[in-house]
């Protein structure tokens, strides 16, 4: 996954909404989104090479998205980042995800960073040889490969761009999140759709949390300027939301322990309605 754009607590419709594209080689063999066995369902796509997944919805209502951060060279004897989303999708709440996150070993992965979300916390990891995890404040917020917040990132400037558009962006709609999904820029390396000989943007996938209704799953097994999108949500039943877990995040609140190295629930700011890049 290469872009993800987060609305955290500042919709209406949706609490939390994630949309992304994956950008990926083309030959690089996936299965589309489907209900995945195991004590807690799990709703992703499958990366059939490494057997792991770039997005994905539990039915707790935790969303985990990951991008891969840029480096030079890749360490092929890592474990996929795909099948740590796989893993964290087991947790029954972004709080007991945060904190799953937070005991990964260091030098265990190439360098990632990941979303994990659900109506009530919202937490970013960024993995270089080390994990970090640190709350996120309401709003909306845009991941690319690049560093978080990296002004110089032409892709992350074009989502604000469009996202800016026409009125603020907690305005837009479902179908002008999958515009901008479907964009192509004059410059390339500004494209959200991005088309290469032998890489570019395999899929979409726009994914909502709406407090007691059923979620929301749209995915484009394709570019999503050429492919339509299909709707993969599950059904009511099957979804079920709980709590986040706050054991340990209490004890080590108490213990004064850096958010950094562990997310803590501590009093959320005051509800925001800016872009945070």
């Amino acid at each position: 996954m290469c872009t993800l754009i987060l609305y955290y607590r500042c919709r209406d419709d949706w609490p939390l909404l994630v949309a992304g594209n994956r950008d990926e080689r083309l030959d690089r063999p996936a299965q589309a989104p489907r209900a995945l066995p195991g004590k807690l369902r799990r709703w992703a796509g499958i990366d059939k090479e490494a057997n792991g997944t770039w997005l994905g919805l539990n039915a707790a209502g935790t969303i985990v998205g990951l991008t891969n951060a840029a480096r030079s060279m890749r360490d092929s004897s890592l474990r996929s980042r795909g099948k740590l989303v796989l893993d964290i999708l087991k947790e029954p709440s972004a709080t007991a995800a945060a904190e799953a996150l937070s005991d990964i070993e260091d030098s265990t992965y190439n360098p990632f960073q990941i979303i994990v979300a659900d109506a009530r916390y919202a937490f970013l990891g960024t993995f270089d040889t080390t994990m970090r995890v640190e709350p996120l404040p309401e709003g909306v917020h845009v991941l690319t490969n690049a560093a978080p917040g990296d002004p110089e990132e032409p892709r992350r400037a074009e989502v604000l761009r469009l996202l800016g558009v026409e009125g603020p962006p907690e305005g837009k709609s479902v179908e002008d999140l999958q515009r901008i999904l479907s964009r192509h820029a004059p410059v390339p390396e500004r494209s959200v759709c991005l088309h290469r000989p032998v890489f570019g943007t395999r899929s979409a996938s726009l994914i909502g949390i709406g407090g007691k209704r059923a979620p929301l799953y749209l995915h484009a097994e394709g570019p999503p300027c050429r492919t339509p999108f299909r709707d993969l949500s599950p059904r009511r039943s099957e979804f079920k939301t709980t709590a986040p877990s706050g054991g340990k995040l209490r004890a080590a609140a108490r213990n004064r322990r850096s958010p950094a190295a562990k997310p803590t629930t501590k009093k959320r700011a005051p509800r925001s309605r800016r872009i945070h890049a």
